[in-house]
């Protein structure tokens, strides 16, 4: 019973974490933001209509969610690991 509840909240936390970090990585790349808003875009087309997917297609889709957070979840990985090394490189004489 509390698994639809969490599905819910999860939907609605992964779309407002694409939209709202989209900012932040506008700072350090345009093209981390782009991603961002892309991955945010499709989230939020696609997430209710898991909701309508007839059971034998649902798992499918519901994998394309999670290769959406994937995608999303490297980007920000990598925006990461950028800045990183670009900070070590700039702090040593």
């Amino acid at each position: 019973m509390i698994h639809i509840y969490v599905v819910y909240v999860l939907g609605l936390v992964f779309a407002a974490l694409f939209v709202l970090l989209a900012r932040g990585m506008s700072k350090i790349a345009r093209r981390y933001a782009a991603v961002s808003y892309c991955c945010a875009a499709l989230w939020i087309i696609c997430a209710p209509i898991f909701f309508f997917m007839p059971t034998g297609y649902d798992g499918a889709f519901e994998r394309g969610l999670g290769v959406i957070a994937v995608v999303w979840t490297v980007t920000f990985a990598w925006m990461l690991v950028s800045v990183a090394q670009n900070r070590a490189h700039t702090t040593h004489p």
